[in-house]
């Protein structure tokens, strides 16, 4: 609907210089009411809900708005003197260069809503309402090598669970913490976070700062990525570093990486043990009759008593997956890892004459590969001397699966929030909602089985 506000703009623009050419006037006060009547519209449309608040629309708002402060100007101007619509040093040229410019500048405001258009939101299946947290923690072990300053590593984990009573029936679901591809974002697979949430999963996403595009810390601070890990991330997908570098670059990244995820995992369990059913649940009743909102530690402390410590899977995109494989064999307490379309740099454990030496060690848990066409096809070509396919090959519990038709952005909620972004990474010719869809069952189908114990888990070799 917003989109009608800029046909308008730019049409009010157009009908104004074509009056202005013909009759050799400005009409500056018509084109200052019609702005300030769009304004006053677009506004209530905000209010009342029918347009929503986000920064699709921020950047157009604001320029309406200046639009508006130039409108009451003139009309200020207008009433003092009469004829200020006259002749008046009425130009051809200065009327024409005036509509490119405004024009231009409303069209400008209009990408974003171009590169990230409305979409209507893949809706959770399960019977569970989905409630959301945020928090950051600080490791105080490890320092941070990608920031100027000397600082300590945080990070920001982002919680999907069951929107349940406390206490009640002590229930207690599977944790599942996942981590997003290099300048992925915590929200990157926010439909398969609501899809396990709603089935009865506390779904953890983690943040790792400087790999992220943009980091949100719950002190309000955003960390955007850093550009020596981007140039580095975009020469190795180039194939520009030897085997030796890019074994030293990508194990850089996974000890970062799998640091962020150990410490987050150990900072959630130690929740769960000293959270007390008992006492969170006098602490929701006390909540219940207050008008304040949680605090970050409360709400995180509700957080914890639903999680089942002794069921937790570790699932991820791209170099997300290969950080969840990597800890499915550092812990003992994983029962079960996904990689969706990701490269297992962990299984590399050295580069010998330039050739890669794989890890030929039985992996330790049940896991399973989510490939897009293109790359399991290529993976095949070189079965041998592949990780992924030979940690397939040596493992306890393994399986795989193709998506066909897809691609890599396939595997993430971009395809929605920005269909232009995404295909400038890497879509395929499936239908979008239908490839993420059918992702979300097959996560969910290998979940159940591994954690809840539910289903038999037929997980076909591929789909469509």
């Amino acid at each position: 609907m917003i989109g009608i506000f800029v046909v308008v703009a730019v049409l009010i623009e157009v009908a104004a210089m074509v009056l202005s050419i013909g009759t050799k006037k400005e009409y500056k006060l018509y084109r200052a009411i019609a702005y300030c009547v769009c304004m006053v519209i677009d506004t209530l449309l905000i209010f009342t809900g029918c347009v929503e608040w986000t920064f699709r629309v921020k950047v157009l708002y604001l320029i309406m708005s200046i639009q508006v402060v130039w409108a009451i100007y003139i009309l200020i101007k207008y009433k003092r003197k009469n004829n200020f619509e006259e002749i008046n040093n009425f130009r051809v040229s200065k009327t024409v260069m005036r509509f490119v410019h405004r024009t231009l500048i409303i069209l400008i405001a209009f990408i974003p809503m171009l590169i990230f258009p409305s979409y209507q939101p893949i809706e959770p299946t399960g019977s569970y309402e989905v409630a959301t947290a945020r928090y950051t923690v600080i490791d105080e072990s490890r320092e941070e090598t990608y920031a100027k300053a000397e600082v300590k590593r945080n990070v920001t984990m982002n919680f999907w669970y069951p929107d349940v009573e406390v206490g009640e029936e002590n229930q207690q679901f599977p944790l599942v913490v996942f981590s997003h591809g290099a300048f992925g974002i915590g929200n990157s697979n926010r439909s398969t976070y609501e899809e396990l949430a709603s089935h009865g999963y506390v779904v953890c996403s983690l943040e790792h700062p400087y790999h992220s595009f943009v980091t949100k810390q719950t002190n309000g601070k955003n960390v955007y990525v850093n550009f020596a890990f981007l140039k580095e991330a975009v020469n190795a997908s180039n194939g520009e570093y030897s085997e030796e570098e890019n074994y030293e670059i990508t194990q850089k990244w996974l000890k970062i990486r799998t640091g962020d995820m150990n410490f987050a995992l150990d900072t959630i369990l130690a929740g769960v043990n000293q959270v007390d059913a008992k006492t969170m649940k006098s602490v929701q009743d006390k909540e219940a009759n207050s008008s304040d909102s949680k605090s970050t530690t409360e709400q995180m402390q509700i957080v914890y008593s639903l999680i089942d410590k002794n069921k937790i899977g570790v699932f991820g995109h791209s170099l997300g997956g290969a950080t969840a494989a990597a800890i499915g064999r550092e812990r003992k307490d994983i029962d079960a890892v996904i990689v969706i379309d990701g490269t297992m740099f962990g299984e590399v454990i050295g580069v010998v004459e330039g050739k890669e030496r794989l890890n030929q060690t039985p992996y330790p848990v049940p896991i399973l590969n989510i490939y897009n066409e293109s790359h399991y096809t290529e993976a095949l070509t070189v079965k041998d001397t592949y990780a992924n396919m030979v940690a397939t090959d040596y493992a306890k519990d393994a399986r795989y699966t193709v998506i066909r038709d897809s691609e890599h952005m396939n595997f993430t909620d971009l395809p929605l929030f920005s269909p232009f972004l995404a295909k400038q990474l890497g879509t395929g010719k499936i239908d979008v909602r239908h490839c993420i869809k059918k992702m979300n069952e097959i996560v969910l189908t290998y979940f159940d089985y591994y954690l809840k114990g539910e289903g038999n888990c037929e997980i076909a070799s591929q789909y469509e």
